[in-house]
């Protein structure tokens, strides 16, 4: 199977000027300072970008950024929480088989990538009210 590619995610940095003008002559340093290691792209710029990383449950991904005008220098820390992608791939190998000896055999293997399908059975479904201090009839409707 060929993996699905990732969407970069991107991460920027802005500046809220108070009593300053703006200045283009910022320079930037992102730093990742906890989670599983990624490869930041354009880490000296404002906006860089990084493939979040194969997890198996949520974890997060948190960068501090440094800007500096050459005078001043700030500090800001982002978390970027990354959550697992549903893996669906199923194997099937065939049933098992009873041949005789000498017996030509054909083996069969199918992969589906599809998530299963849903029932009735598969879902609860519980009567909610939303109402207070009314007779409701389990549904969010009021009785008439």
């Amino acid at each position: 199977m060929t993996p699905v590619p990732r969407t970069p995610r991107a991460c920027s940095a802005t500046r809220v000027y108070e009593n300053d003008a703006p200045s283009a002559d910022y320079t930037y340093v992102w730093t990742q300072t906890a989670g599983p290691t990624v490869v930041l792209a354009n880490s000296t710029t404002a906006n860089p970008t990084f493939t979040a990383p194969d997890v198996s449950e949520p974890a997060e991904v948190r960068f501090q950024v440094t800007v500096s005008d050459g005078t001043d220098t700030w500090y800001d820390d982002v978390t970027v929480t990354v959550n697992p992608i549903e893996d669906y791939t199923e194997v099937d190998a065939g049933p098992d088989q009873l041949v005789d000896e000498d017996a030509l055999v054909s083996l069969s293997a199918t992969v589906s990538d599809s998530p299963p399908a849903l029932s009735f059975n598969d879902v609860a479904i519980e009567p909610v009210c939303r109402c207070t201090g009314c007779s409701c009839n389990g549904l969010g409707r009021r009785r008439r």
